[in-house]
């Protein structure tokens, strides 16, 4: 086994949850890899611990998605359908869009002046061929969204979709570079609405923004 070999300290965990937050981050970062099986007591070896904790873990794992327990092997990394994908990036986009809609009919101008200046950081490393900050600007600018929208419930509930879509970009980013540059232009696509104070138009451009590249990365999962 090629992941952490160290639990976190923090000491308001449980067991449980040490070994869901380690196991989950190490699914997404593809630590452990799609399709591979976790045995229970190989990972409660790893970390010197019982198997209940390791078995609670990969109960919560399975309930949210990531694995799916076999009785016989353990439990598997699941791979999701496309039409699960599919699933996933209409409702975030739907989420998405409704947040961008409300952002503009309640936008300041103090707001908008730190969604241009973050817009103005991302062109910058975009142009300096730093593409890694210019998507985790992309990243702060979503945030800023979901901020002035108000609604931290929606809020976690795309974070959540997201980790499930990140999983395919992040094996087909291996291959093919993310569209960075397309999507710094659609960032500004919405602030233009968002300066328009312009709930449909926002809308419209934080649809198309969320859907036009999941689309294509689920096209490509039957071929993984």
């Amino acid at each position: 086994m090629h992941y952490v070999k160290s639990l976190p300290e923090d000491e308001g965990m449980s067991l449980a949850d040490k070994v869901f937050t380690v196991l989950k981050q190490e699914i997404l970062s593809l630590g452990i890899k799609p399709r591979e099986y976790l045995v229970i007591r190989d990972v409660a070896a790893l970390y010197g611990i019982s198997p209940t904790p390791v078995r609670e873990a990969f109960i919560r794992l399975e309930r949210e998605g990531w694995l799916r327990i076999d009785g016989r092997r353990g439990a598997q990394v699941t791979l999701p359908s496309s039409q699960t994908l599919l699933d996933i990036v209409e409702t975030e986009a739907v989420l998405e869009a409704h947040v961008a809609s409300r952002a503009a009919a309640a936008i300041t101008p103090e707001q908008l002046k730190k969604l241009e200046a973050i817009l103005a950081d991302a062109d910058s490393a975009l142009e300096a061929g730093q593409h890694g900050r210019c998507r985790d600007l992309g990243d702060q600018f979503h945030g800023q969204l979901y901020a002035i929208a108000g609604n931290e419930y929606m809020r976690d509930i795309i974070l959540a979709l997201e980790e499930q879509i990140m999983r395919i970009r992040t094996l087909l980013w291996n291959v093919d570079e993310a569209p960075v540059v397309d999507s710094a232009r659609q960032h500004h696509e919405i602030l233009d609405a968002l300066r328009r104070r312009d709930p449909e138009g926002a809308h419209g451009a934080m649809y198309h923004h969320t859907v036009w590249y999941e689309k294509k990365l689920v096209a490509t999962l039957e071929f993984m």
